[in-house]
């Protein structure tokens, strides 16, 4: 038979349903006789009728009324499961909304004890900008020395051009980062705090046969240049102070000494000179202490500082002389009814900073980098810098910055650039328009 025309009879058996013309006995005549020629006989039976109509009811979802009684019975059977199914599925959803509206309940009643939640605090910008003062710890500039690159296999390299570019690096670096960087702020006076070392000296014989000149021009020269830094640092700030203690290489005698310490030292002649130099520029001021350390009050926060070479280090580690050096200070400071909280140190040619109670301990570098020494005896080098840091008159020592100048460059930075062999001092600094 084709399956056009089994379709059809399909359509008339539905069609017979949906109109409710009889039987299925009735409905089987019919079709048989409407679909039956001389090419193809159609012979139905009342059964196949039958369960084409029991399917439409079932699609329907009535019950079959043509079925048996096993038939009728089991759809009972699915239709009641179908209910049971839907009750427990209602019922959860009760109780799920129930514990909802529980959880609800107690959460706004919870929130409701809270105080109602401030307003953002959002710092608004002053007028003015806060004053505060900064610090530019110097140390171990050992002006004059000559490192070599060769020697040092390219780690180490330094001499009086370079300590040169390097002090003019520092300077411009010191107003780029206190006038641009921190424009909120109005840095009112600036401590260069000067913890010796500004010379090589000759302590030490390869130093006596390798320096670059000898110590008078040595000491001359780094005059000159500090001097120049102070005229430049003068103009960014509305006060500069010099504070100039001593280092160990400076000293007099090659053997330590603990007596006249401060006075018998190349150290001091330097800050005599950088006195005079800068004696027509009001707002430096010179400041020489009569002893190896010195106290004084910075913003009103009360600073030590001392060189460092008087503490003593262990397996090449000095941080536990440092820490002990702080200790001991500080108990004798406390016999007078004083006291300060941060201790500033140079010498050992690391910069960095140790937590102490109350306060810090502020490490400054030195301006030669490595050298020699350092990598033949401590096999260890670091980084050409200095230490600037704020003072804030509420929190102590503010933003910091490690000032390297490793990038100094001699045919770059020539403004401090001088030679004082055949020339004076006198001369050199109206040359450099210091006088």
């Amino acid at each position: 038979m084709p399956s056009e025309l089994r379709d059809t009879i399909r359509e008339a058996i539905r069609r017979e349903w949906r109109e409710g013309k009889g039987k299925p006995s009735a409905t089987v005549k019919r079709i048989n006789h409407m679909f039956s020629c001389d090419e193809h006989t159609v012979a139905l039976s009342s059964e196949v009728v039958r369960t084409s109509w029991r399917g439409l009811r079932e699609r329907r979802g009535q019950p079959s009324s043509l079925g048996g009684a096993t038939d009728r019975e089991q759809i009972i059977t699915n239709l009641r499961a179908r209910e049971s199914t839907l009750q427990k599925q209602v019922k959860a959803l009760q109780e799920d909304r129930t514990a909802i509206q529980t959880v609800r309940e107690a959460v706004r009643e919870v929130a409701s004890a809270f105080p109602p939640v401030p307003p953002v605090f959002v710092p608004r910008a002053g007028d003015s900008p806060h004053v505060e003062e900064a610090v530019l710890q110097l140390s171990c500039w050992h002006y004059g020395e000559v490192v070599s690159e060769e020697e040092t296999a390219g780690f180490g390299s330094y001499n009086i051009a370079m300590a040169q570019a390097r002090a003019q690096y520092l300077t411009e670096c010191v107003i780029d980062l206190a006038v641009d960087h921190h424009k909120g702020e109005h840095i009112r006076k600036l401590w260069v705090v000067d913890l010796g070392d500004n010379i090589s000296g000759n302590i030490h014989e390869e130093l006596r046969v390798t320096n670059e000149r000898p110590i008078i021009p040595q000491t001359l020269g780094v005059s000159l240049l500090l001097a120049l830094s102070l005229r430049d640092l003068a103009g960014a700030f509305d006060e500069v102070e010099l504070i100039g203690l001593p280092g160990n290489h400076p000293r007099t005698q090659q053997k330590p000494v603990h007596k006249q310490k401060a006075s018998d030292s190349f150290d001091r002649m330097v800050y005599e000179t950088v006195g005079l130099l800068t004696s027509e520029i009001k707002n430096i001021k010179v400041t020489i202490p009569g002893s190896f350390f010195y106290r004084v009050a910075i913003n009103d926060w009360y600073f030590l500082f001392m060189h460092g070479d008087n503490i003593r280090s262990w397996m090449n580690l000095p941080m536990y002389g440092m820490y002990r050096a702080d200790a001991n200070m500080t108990k004798l400071y406390a016999s007078k009814e004083l006291f300060y909280r941060y201790l500033g140190l140079g010498h050992f040619h690391v910069g960095g900073n140790l937590p102490s109670v109350g306060g810090e301990i502020l490490m400054t570098g030195s301006l030669k980098g490595s050298d020699e020494f350092s990598i033949d005896a401590l096999h260890t080098g670091a980084d050409p810098r200095q230490l600037f840091y704020g003072v804030h008159h509420k929190r102590g020592v503010s933003f910091r910055y490690p000032v390297s100048v490793a990038e100094a460059d001699p045919a770059i930075h020539s403004r401090y650039q001088f030679d004082l062999p055949n020339v004076t001092l006198l001369d050199t600094a109206r040359k450099l328009g210091l006088l």
